[in-house]
């Protein structure tokens, strides 16, 4: 595996990126970590390993927070959702989420075989807010949502173009496209805060 620290911190505690703190300076190395994992290792087991790998060999200090910060509360609206869940069997193929465009900062999300916790991830990065699943909807699902980019705004004074201002914002597209509605409230969320640590791992 080759990532940069604060990517392996993400995905060796589960977290969302906007609930990682880390110093600047851990953004700019990027590690190859080469492991043997136990037969039988349980993925749990498997980030907890990866957790004490990396606070050992960067000599990471690591402390959790709790914060009362802006965020977006996902929703389902008054009429329930516009999406359908996924047929079953899903095509390996043709599941994941690709992202286009439809003209100068308008984009458009294709979805097939989609988690809400991964439409979470690709709405936070249209936001300026962490966003919280309160659906309570499992299970995979298929859906297309097309809307003015953050950028759009700066594109379209730069160039303008009508399909920029047509465009509904992401809020208006979770809404009207998803029947999902995006709400700002102000709730508690656990961050983890990483004080310190080397950018040039110990020797085992």
């Amino acid at each position: 595996m080759t990532s940069v620290a604060p990517r392996l911190l993400i995905e060796s505690f589960g977290l969302v990126g906007y609930q990682l703190k880390d110093p600047p300076d851990l953004d700019q190395v990027r590690y190859d970590v080469v492991a043997k994992v136990p037969p039988g290792a349980t993925a749990q087991e498997v980030r907890v390993m990866m957790q004490n790998l990396l606070m050992e060999r960067l000599q990471l200090k690591i402390r959790h927070e709790h914060q009362v910060v802006p965020v977006y509360a996902l929703l389902i609206g008054k009429r329930g959702p516009k999406f359908k869940p996924s047929s079953e069997p899903i095509d390996p193929a043709k599941q994941g989420l690709s992202r286009s465009s439809t003209g100068p900062g308008v984009v458009k999300l294709a979805a097939v075989g989609q988690t809400i916790p991964q439409l979470v991830s690709a709405l936070f990065q249209q936001t300026d807010h962490p966003i919280m699943d309160m659906t309570g909807l499992s299970g995979k699902y298929d859906y297309t949502l097309t809307f003015a980019s953050r950028r759009s705004n700066e594109l379209s004074a730069m160039s303008p173009d009508p399909r920029v201002d047509d465009a509904p914002t992401i809020f208006q597209a979770v809404q009207d496209q998803l029947g999902l509605k995006l709400e700002a409230r102000k709730m508690p969320v656990d961050l983890v805060i990483v004080d310190s640590g080397h950018k040039i791992p110990v020797e085992n």
